[in-house]
């Protein structure tokens, strides 16, 4: 299975203008990726874990930051499967899949898990 890194983290650029976006934009995939943000990697590799079985490298669940749904305003991570099984995110919520040391995990709808430090 491939891994879902999909949020440009600019990989191509100078480390200095790399580490000036990170500190702009704090919740960067970037920062998550080098440890700044544990918890949302921590929370995605368990969601993929716990759903191993049926994920493949076209169906599974996407990680996005500044997830912004209409109305709701914006959250900084969300783990988003509008296809995935129903009410995912009420059962990995009560599976205790989660270090709630390290990640509060909220069921924002029943595709949509919002992420917050604890």
């Amino acid at each position: 299975m491939a891994e879902d890194m999909t949020p440009y983290c600019g990989a191509d650029l100078p480390d200095a203008e790399r580490d000036r976006m990170d500190r702009l934009f704090p919740g960067s995939w970037c920062s998550a990726k080098q440890g700044r943000e544990p918890y949302v990697i921590h929370a995605f590799q368990k969601v993929k874990e716990h759903y191993a079985e049926i994920i493949t490298a076209d169906y599974g669940p996407k990680l996005i930051r500044d997830w912004d749904y209409p109305d709701s305003g914006p959250i900084a991570w969300a783990i988003v499967w509008e296809e995935g099984p129903d009410d995912w995110t009420i059962t990995v919520s009560h599976a205790d899949i989660f270090d709630r040391s390290r990640v509060f995990a909220e069921p924002y709808s029943g595709w949509a898990l919002a992420l917050y430090r604890p």
